[in-house]
């Protein structure tokens, strides 16, 4: 998709680069602010910020294929987001236990965790490089979106190599900023995660609004669109019928568990206990929004006769609305998506990978001091 739009004189896709190095830049400065100020103190040790933390479920990936995933499967695209529901809701019963392991034992990952179930280090080591390979097809999928969105843009190569060295750059300076040797304790990198995901939310309700404005033509106009189209409504409902969706909601339910970034946000980060029955309802209450806001997006595409490729349901319906602004939104929604993915996974990957792999490399000499070496 080809996008000819002059922003100031200056085609579109060139101001992809500064808005990136500007959103990052924006983004540290509302970090220091408020981890400095007085004012917000309370807001680094409230419940909502760990609740906005686990938000981080909600990635690239899943936002840009939500609504084409409704499409072909109909409320079985609800697997993803009642999994991840379900599992918070079970908090006293399954993540409550784990959590007091991990605070007890310092089981700061899965294979810690595994480690120390079965007493085999073999096991951690075996879990780490399974988590790896997974967590880096995880990357190499968000990494996709952003490649595909910056496409829409008209941008080339270069673009899309510069956004990359301003997301490095970004998460390299961060690392130093939070001081990561003492990560298990920071609540800035919350924060941070927690700034995103009110980005992507609010991008999502932006661009709902927008779709019943816009595409439709108000409230009204949608109702009776819905109203006069059945087999669209009852086309959510035909897939449900094979029975898969039970074991969706099933797989995606451990997705907490298993995931690095998610372990790390849900146990690691979670450095007061009790939050838990608070984030246990508050993950439902965040994922809420975007249940509904997906059939919307998926109507919006229909009207607009975007079914050909349904896995570009999202972009197609953005551009096809004529609003720089929107797209500039949807874009930055992309990357903080990507970002805040990307910035926890690396944490908890560094952890694994150093404890399970590297920290077997060494082994020191037995009634030697360590310095005598030198």
């Amino acid at each position: 998709m080809v996008l000819e739009t002059l922003w100031f004189g200056i085609s579109l896709q060139h101001w992809l680069i500064p808005i990136s190095i500007g959103y990052f830049v924006l983004l540290l400065l509302l970090v220091k602010a408020v981890a400095r100020g007085q004012m917000f103190r309370r807001l680094m040790h409230h419940s909502v910020l760990h609740t906005l933390g686990v938000g981080v479920a909600l990635a690239a990936w899943g936002i840009y294929v939500l609504p084409g995933s409704a499409y072909l499967e109909g409320f079985n695209y609800l697997g993803y987001l009642m999994g991840i529901s379900a599992l918070f809701l079970c908090a006293p019963v399954l993540l409550e236990p784990i959590l007091r392991l991990v605070k007890n034992y310092q089981l700061f990952s899965l294979p810690d965790l595994l480690s120390f179930r079965y007493k085999n280090r073999l096991v951690g080591q075996a879990a780490t490089a399974f988590l790896l390979l997974v967590t880096l097809i995880y990357f190499a999928m968000q990494i996709l979106v952003l490649d595909r969105v910056v496409t829409a843009f008209h941008g080339n190569l270069l673009h899309t190599l510069c956004i990359y060295a301003a997301l490095i750059f970004f998460l390299m300076y961060l690392q130093r900023l939070f001081n990561t040797m003492e990560y298990r304790n920071n609540k800035q990198l919350m924060l941070v995660i927690a700034i995103q995901s009110l980005v992507k939310m609010a991008f999502l309700v932006v661009l709902a609004l927008v779709c019943i404005g816009v595409v439709f033509g108000g409230l009204t106009p949608f109702n009776d669109w819905i109203y006069n189209h059945p087999a669209h409504v009852e086309r959510l409902f035909e897939p449900m019928h094979s029975g898969t969706w039970q074991l969706s909601i099933l797989l995606f339910s451990f997705f907490a568990i298993l995931m690095p970034h998610m372990y790390q946000s849900v146990f690691v980060e979670n450095n007061r206990p009790d939050e838990m029955s608070q984030v246990s309802w508050g993950v439902s209450l965040y994922l809420l929004p975007l249940a509904i806001i997906v059939p919307i997006v998926m109507w919006s595409a229909i009207k607009l006769g975007y079914t050909d490729t349904p896995e570009q349901m999202l972009s197609q319906v953005i551009f096809a609305i004529d609003s720089i602004w929107l797209w500039l939104f949807f874009y930055i929604a992309i990357v903080s998506a990507l970002c805040s993915s990307m910035m926890i996974g690396l944490v908890a990957l560094s952890s694994m990978v150093f404890n399970h792999f590297m920290s077997g490399f060494y082994q020191p000499q037995q009634k030697r001091h360590t310095l005598e070496r030198y």
